[in-house]
Protein backbone atom coordinates (compact mmCIF):
# COMPACT_ATOMS: atom_id res chain seq x y z
CA UNK A 1 0.00 0.00 0.00
CA UNK A 2 1.04 3.69 -0.63
CA UNK A 3 2.12 6.14 2.37
CA UNK A 4 -0.72 8.91 2.57
CA UNK A 5 -2.19 10.95 4.66
CA UNK A 6 -5.57 12.01 4.69
CA UNK A 7 -7.34 14.63 6.98
CA UNK A 8 -10.96 15.14 6.11
CA UNK A 9 -13.95 16.46 8.10
CA UNK A 10 -17.43 15.41 8.81
CA UNK A 11 -16.71 11.65 8.22
CA UNK A 12 -19.08 10.23 11.07
CA UNK A 13 -22.88 11.38 11.23
CA UNK A 14 -23.50 13.76 14.09
CA UNK A 15 -25.94 11.35 15.47
CA UNK A 16 -23.49 9.21 15.69
CA UNK A 17 -20.57 10.95 16.68
CA UNK A 18 -22.60 12.84 19.72
CA UNK A 19 -23.54 9.07 20.81
CA UNK A 20 -19.80 8.44 21.26
CA UNK A 21 -18.66 11.22 22.83
CA UNK A 22 -21.60 11.23 25.33
CA UNK A 23 -20.57 7.74 25.89
CA UNK A 24 -16.80 8.76 26.63
CA UNK A 25 -17.51 11.06 28.78
CA UNK A 26 -20.22 9.45 30.88
CA UNK A 27 -23.02 11.39 30.29
CA UNK A 28 -24.99 8.40 29.27
CA UNK A 29 -23.26 5.38 30.82
CA UNK A 30 -20.09 3.97 30.09
CA UNK A 31 -16.17 4.58 30.38
CA UNK A 32 -13.72 7.37 29.61
CA UNK A 33 -11.69 4.75 27.38
CA UNK A 34 -12.81 1.40 25.66
CA UNK A 35 -11.77 -0.36 22.65
CA UNK A 36 -13.22 -3.81 20.76
CA UNK A 37 -11.90 -5.18 17.70
CA UNK A 38 -14.49 -5.11 14.37
CA UNK A 39 -13.53 -7.85 11.98
CA UNK A 40 -15.15 -6.91 8.08
CA UNK A 41 -17.53 -9.81 8.56
CA UNK A 42 -19.04 -8.26 11.43
CA UNK A 43 -20.04 -4.72 9.33
CA UNK A 44 -21.87 -7.28 7.20
CA UNK A 45 -24.55 -8.30 10.03
CA UNK A 46 -27.89 -7.36 9.30
CA UNK A 47 -27.95 -8.21 13.38
CA UNK A 48 -26.74 -4.92 14.42
CA UNK A 49 -29.14 -2.73 15.64
CA UNK A 50 -30.04 0.95 14.41
CA UNK A 51 -28.46 3.70 16.60
CA UNK A 52 -32.27 4.76 17.26
CA UNK A 53 -32.59 1.49 18.61
CA UNK A 54 -29.26 0.76 20.72
CA UNK A 55 -28.63 4.27 22.69
CA UNK A 56 -30.82 6.80 23.92
CA UNK A 57 -30.53 8.75 26.85
CA UNK A 58 -34.07 7.48 28.29
CA UNK A 59 -32.29 3.95 27.75
CA UNK A 60 -29.91 4.39 30.57
CA UNK A 61 -30.57 3.89 34.31
CA UNK A 62 -27.91 4.57 36.82
CA UNK A 63 -24.89 4.30 33.66
CA UNK A 64 -26.16 1.11 31.77
CA UNK A 65 -28.33 0.37 29.10
CA UNK A 66 -31.50 -0.57 30.44
CA UNK A 67 -32.01 -2.35 26.41
CA UNK A 68 -30.80 -5.95 27.25
CA UNK A 69 -27.72 -5.45 25.92
CA UNK A 70 -24.19 -5.08 27.96
CA UNK A 71 -22.28 -1.62 27.47
CA UNK A 72 -19.46 -4.18 25.94
CA UNK A 73 -22.27 -4.97 22.92
CA UNK A 74 -23.58 -1.45 22.49
CA UNK A 75 -20.00 -0.15 22.25
CA UNK A 76 -18.97 -2.91 19.65
CA UNK A 77 -22.16 -2.11 17.82
CA UNK A 78 -20.97 1.63 17.75
CA UNK A 79 -17.61 0.72 16.60
CA UNK A 80 -19.34 -1.92 14.19
CA UNK A 81 -21.12 1.68 12.58
CA UNK A 82 -17.78 3.60 12.57
CA UNK A 83 -15.94 1.05 10.53
CA UNK A 84 -18.72 1.59 8.50
CA UNK A 85 -19.10 5.30 7.90
CA UNK A 86 -15.47 5.46 7.85
CA UNK A 87 -13.83 2.88 5.90
CA UNK A 88 -16.36 1.10 3.95
CA UNK A 89 -18.83 3.69 2.85
CA UNK A 90 -18.11 4.24 -0.67
CA UNK A 91 -18.66 7.83 -0.38
CA UNK A 92 -16.49 8.00 2.48
CA UNK A 93 -12.87 10.10 1.73
CA UNK A 94 -10.44 7.32 2.83
CA UNK A 95 -12.60 4.34 0.90
CA UNK A 96 -10.14 5.18 -2.36
CA UNK A 97 -7.31 4.15 -0.38
CA UNK A 98 -8.79 0.82 1.42
CA UNK A 99 -11.01 -0.68 -1.24
CA UNK A 100 -8.44 -3.19 -3.00
CA UNK A 101 -6.81 -3.91 0.84
CA UNK A 102 -10.56 -4.83 1.66
CA UNK A 103 -11.55 -6.91 -0.96
CA UNK A 104 -8.22 -8.57 -1.21
CA UNK A 105 -8.66 -9.71 2.05
CA UNK A 106 -5.82 -7.95 3.32
CA UNK A 107 -7.94 -6.05 5.93
CA UNK A 108 -9.30 -8.36 8.07
CA UNK A 109 -10.65 -5.92 10.75
CA UNK A 110 -10.23 -2.86 12.47
CA UNK A 111 -9.08 -1.99 16.42
CA UNK A 112 -11.35 0.73 17.45
CA UNK A 113 -10.41 2.92 20.72
CA UNK A 114 -12.42 5.75 21.98
CA UNK A 115 -11.05 7.35 24.96
CA UNK A 116 -11.85 11.54 26.13
CA UNK A 117 -9.75 14.05 27.34
CA UNK A 118 -9.78 17.12 29.54
CA UNK A 119 -8.03 20.22 28.91
CA UNK A 120 -4.11 20.53 29.12
CA UNK A 121 -3.99 16.79 28.63
CA UNK A 122 -2.05 15.32 26.27
CA UNK A 123 -1.58 11.72 24.52
CA UNK A 124 1.93 10.89 24.32
CA UNK A 125 3.86 9.78 21.13
CA UNK A 126 3.12 5.99 20.59
CA UNK A 127 2.64 3.37 18.09
CA UNK A 128 -0.77 1.77 17.53
CA UNK A 129 -0.14 -2.03 17.08
CA UNK A 130 -2.54 -5.48 17.40
CA UNK A 131 -2.49 -5.46 21.14
CA UNK A 132 -3.83 -8.90 22.02
CA UNK A 133 -0.84 -10.49 19.55
CA UNK A 134 1.83 -8.68 21.86
CA UNK A 135 0.24 -9.29 25.07
CA UNK A 136 -0.55 -13.29 24.05
CA UNK A 137 2.93 -13.68 22.29
CA UNK A 138 5.34 -10.54 23.01
CA UNK A 139 5.17 -9.51 18.59
CA UNK A 140 4.59 -5.79 17.69
CA UNK A 141 2.71 -5.72 14.81
CA UNK A 142 2.06 -2.64 13.21
CA UNK A 143 -1.32 -2.29 11.63
CA UNK A 144 -1.43 -1.70 7.56
CA UNK A 145 -3.22 2.29 8.57
CA UNK A 146 -3.97 4.07 11.39
CA UNK A 147 -7.11 6.71 11.33
CA UNK A 148 -8.03 9.07 14.08
CA UNK A 149 -11.85 10.68 14.41
CA UNK A 150 -12.58 13.60 17.04
CA UNK A 151 -15.97 13.23 17.74
CA UNK A 152 -16.79 16.38 19.49
CA UNK A 153 -18.62 19.41 18.08
CA UNK A 154 -16.72 21.37 20.24
CA UNK A 155 -13.57 22.89 18.98
CA UNK A 156 -10.52 21.80 19.22
CA UNK A 157 -8.32 24.50 20.03
CA UNK A 158 -4.37 24.82 20.43
CA UNK A 159 -1.85 21.61 20.30
CA UNK A 160 -0.58 19.39 17.74
CA UNK A 161 -1.75 16.13 16.00
CA UNK A 162 1.54 14.95 14.32
CA UNK A 163 2.31 11.59 12.63
CA UNK A 164 5.70 10.39 11.43
CA UNK A 165 5.64 8.69 8.31
CA UNK A 166 9.29 7.03 9.11
CA UNK A 167 7.68 4.07 10.75
CA UNK A 168 9.15 1.68 12.86
CA UNK A 169 12.37 2.96 12.53
CA UNK A 170 11.62 6.36 14.13
CA UNK A 171 9.98 4.35 16.88
CA UNK A 172 13.20 2.42 17.38
CA UNK A 173 14.97 5.32 17.76
CA UNK A 174 13.23 7.16 20.76
CA UNK A 175 10.72 4.19 21.59
CA UNK A 176 7.53 4.22 23.42
CA UNK A 177 6.22 7.70 24.76
CA UNK A 178 9.88 9.21 24.03
CA UNK A 179 11.44 7.49 26.20
CA UNK A 180 14.64 6.34 24.41
CA UNK A 181 14.98 9.70 22.98
CA UNK A 182 12.66 12.70 23.73
CA UNK A 183 11.47 14.30 20.97
CA UNK A 184 12.44 17.65 21.41
CA UNK A 185 11.84 19.91 18.04
CA UNK A 186 9.40 18.46 15.39
CA UNK A 187 10.51 21.01 13.28
CA UNK A 188 13.98 20.06 13.17
CA UNK A 189 13.41 16.24 12.71
CA UNK A 190 12.51 14.66 9.10
CA UNK A 191 8.96 12.96 8.64
CA UNK A 192 6.69 15.09 10.38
Amino acid sequence: SKKFLEVSQNVLDEDLADTIYDLCTKKIGGSKAWGTYVTILDTERDDIPQLSELVSLSDYHNGEPNIGKSMEKVQHALAVMVVRQFLLNKNAPVHRFLSDDIASGAIHGVGVWALSSCIDTQVEYHIDYAEMIRYEHNIIIPPMYGGTLHCTRGKIGGGEFCVNNRGLEHYELHGYKGKKCPILNLSEEEGW
